[in-house]
C-alpha cells in the first residue's frame, strides 16, 4: 500500500470520527461530561489559539495533535455503545451526502470555466 493510499483512509477515518464525535456531543444521551469534552476536542481543533504557539517549530503542532487526538479518543471510548452507533451512522450518511456534493460542485465549475474559456476565446477573435 503506498503511502497517499494511507494518508487518504487516515483523512477519511479522521473525518468519521470528527462527525461522529460531534454527533454524539449533540445527542441527549450522551453525560454531560462527555458533551463538553466533545466540544472542547472539537473547538480546539478548530480555534486558533494553541497552549503552545504553532511557531515553535515541531511542539506547536503536536500539540494540536496530541490534545485533539486524546479528546477525540477519550470521548470515543467512553461514549455508550447505542450514541455511538447511531452517531456513526449519521457521520456516515452526511459523508456520502456530501460526496455527491462534492462532485456536483466540481462538475459545475468544469462547466462554468469551459463557459468562460469560450467566451473569452469568441471576444479574443
Amino acid at each position: 500500500m503506498g503511502i497517499i493510499t494511507v494518508l487518504k483512509e487516515k483523512i477519511s477515518m479522521l473525518k468519521q470520527n470528527v462527525l461522529t464525535v460531534f454527533f454524539a456531543a449533540v445527542d441527549k444521551r450522551t453525560p454531560i461530561y462527555l458533551r463538553l469534552l466533545s466540544l472542547i476536542s472539537i473547538l480546539y481543533a478548530l480555534i486558533p489559539i494553541d497552549i503552545f504557539s504553532d511557531f515553535v517549530p515541531f511542539i506547536g503542532l503536536l500539540d494540536d495533535l496530541f490534545l485533539v487526538t486524546l479528546g477525540f479518543g477519550l470521548v470515543l471510548q467512553k461514549i455508550p455503545s447505542d450514541v455511538q452507533e447511531s452517531a456513526r451512522l449519521r457521520a456516515d450518511r452526511l459523508l456520502k451526502k456530501a460526496a455527491g456534493c462534492a462532485t456536483a460542485i466540481f462538475i459545475m465549475i468544469i462547466i462554468w470555466l469551459l463557459i468562460l474559456w469560450f467566451g473569452v476565446s469568441w471576444l479574443i477573435k
